[in-house]
């Protein structure tokens, strides 16, 4: 009963969202609920590419708008770079033995913190 709500609900909005992008559009543009044209099979992954595009933009244009630099961005876009466990291990080879337990620690911080690190992890664990 609850689903059968909420997908009418979805489906209310979305025709509404969809009238609003028309009257922006162009007359001879005519959008559409993907699941009602007719698409191939790749095609599901070419916009759903699309869309993750789109938000990385919205959210970079958003981070300028807030004023933060070119040289910024590229510093918050570095940070949010997880080195694969052997990048990690080689790169810290050569560390003391204090400098590795730090680099380690705040690594597994990292992990802790993102969905990408709680994927690898479930991923390592099923694996080791």
């Amino acid at each position: 009963m609850a689903q059968n709500w909420a997908a009418r609900e979805f489906e209310s909005k979305l025709q509404e969202a969809l009238q609003r992008v028309r009257l922006v559009l162009d007359e001879t543009k005519q959008p559409q609920p993907a699941a009602e044209v007719h698409h191939t099979y790749q095609d599901k992954y070419l916009l759903v590419e699309y869309l993750t595009n789109s938000a990385a933009a919205s959210q970079l244009n958003c981070l300028a708008a807030l004023g933060l630099s070119p040289e910024q961005l590229s510093t918050l876009r570095q940070w949010s770079t997880i080195p694969t466990p052997k990048e990690f291990k080689d790169a810290i080879e050569s560390l003391s033995p204090e400098q590795q337990s730090f680099a380690k620690a705040f690594r597994a911080m990292q992990l802790e913190s993102t969905l990408f690190g709680i994927l690898a992890s479930a991923i390592t664990a099923d694996h080791a």
